[in-house]
């Protein structure tokens, strides 16, 4: 059947639709010659002009004494979705809803911690709070005790540290190894700043160099050693995580395990930004010159700026000391790195 046979065979309505959707699609071919998309250039701008605008009223609003920085910051971060559990793991939202009775008596205090030359500041949180993911890590490798009430939890975290040899490192006054301590582990904690020890009467929480540990407890060895954003870049840079990596190995028991967290979480944009400001403001730095070195980056090294901490210890450094490693995974918000040493 040729052309002319169909327009003649084809309805009116059908000939009518074949039409407006021919002239749709030429229409269609003109908008994408005349529109193009927005350029990367152009994409920041306008980002840059709506973030601007957004911090720049929190800002003002600081400035005028109607609220801290630290509690505008946490406002920004919890709208952003920052401090949500949704995606944790299910394992780790039954240990947290059944943790009660371990930190029940849990001993705390406000105190924070400034990086020295930077003037970031690290507030210590609850054990409730901050350090959950961790005994979770340790129930799910060293124990695996199924449990359906807040008891038999308790009992099983127990029988894992009862009698265990602990060490903290970076453990600040220590209020996660006084809970350790009353769950029946033999804690100690090394700690660069020498003021907090003794903060909490009868913990041995000692003033030392991490990478130094010889001089610290002699050829002591543990059974569990632990830190929590030690190694982050903020802290610690590689070759100084590489240093400590090598002495916490040389001070693990044969058949011990180590376990370090990071935080690790990704910001929205404006929170980056905001705490920028707050820490620049804190600081007495140029704020202006901190944007431009951060928008001036490509976008890809842009996002990655977005994770909340930066790892600085390499895994393979715990792997050429002898350790195997465990896990290396982010989940619950952390970076966990969990390795072990064989028994001889």
């Amino acid at each position: 059947m040729t052309n002319k046979d169909r327009e003649t065979t084809s309805t009116p309505a059908e000939r009518s639709t074949s039409a407006t959707v021919g002239l749709q699609n030429l229409a269609r071919k003109e908008q994408e010659k005349r529109v193009q998309r927005p350029t990367e250039e152009l994409r920041r701008t306008v980002e840059r002009w709506l973030l601007k605008r957004c911090i720049g009223n929190l800002q003002h609003i600081i400035e005028s004494g109607a609220i801290s920085p630290t509690d505008a910051l946490s406002i920004i971060a919890e709208d952003a979705g920052m401090f949500s559990e949704e995606k944790y793991a299910q394992g780790y939202k039954k240990f947290k809803n059944n943790s009660g009775l371990i930190y029940a008596g849990e001993t705390f205090f406000e105190t924070s911690y400034r990086h020295d030359g930077s003037g970031d500041v690290y507030n210590f949180r609850r054990p409730s709070s901050a350090g959950v993911n961790f005994l979770y890590k340790l129930h799910q490798h060293l124990s695996g005790k199924e449990f359906d009430s807040p008891e038999k939890l308790k009992a099983a975290v127990q029988e894992v540290l009862i009698g265990k040899r602990v060490l903290e490192v970076g453990c600040g006054p220590g209020f996660d190894l006084k809970l350790l301590k009353d769950l029946g582990a033999d804690v100690s904690g090394v700690e660069i700043r020498g003021d907090f020890a003794g903060m909490i009467k009868g913990l041995d929480v000692r003033a030392g160099d991490a990478a130094k540990l010889d001089g610290v407890f002699g050829d002591e060895t543990f059974d569990i050693i632990y830190s929590r954003n030690l190694f982050s870049e903020a802290v610690l840079g590689m070759k100084r995580s590489e240093e400590i990596a090598v002495k916490l190995c040389e001070h693990t028991k044969q058949g011990g395990i180590q376990i370090h967290q990071v935080g690790y979480k990704k910001m929205g944009l404006e929170v980056l930004l905001f705490s920028m400001w707050v820490s620049n403001r804190e600081a007495g730095r140029d704020q202006k010159e901190t944007e431009e070195w951060f928008w001036n980056k490509p976008g890809w090294e842009r996002d990655a700026l977005l994770y909340q901490n930066r790892c600085s210890l390499d895994p393979q450094d715990l792997l050429r000391e002898g350790l195997a490693l465990k896990e290396y995974a982010i989940e619950n918000g952390e970076l966990n790195i969990v390795a072990t040493k064989a028994p001889c």
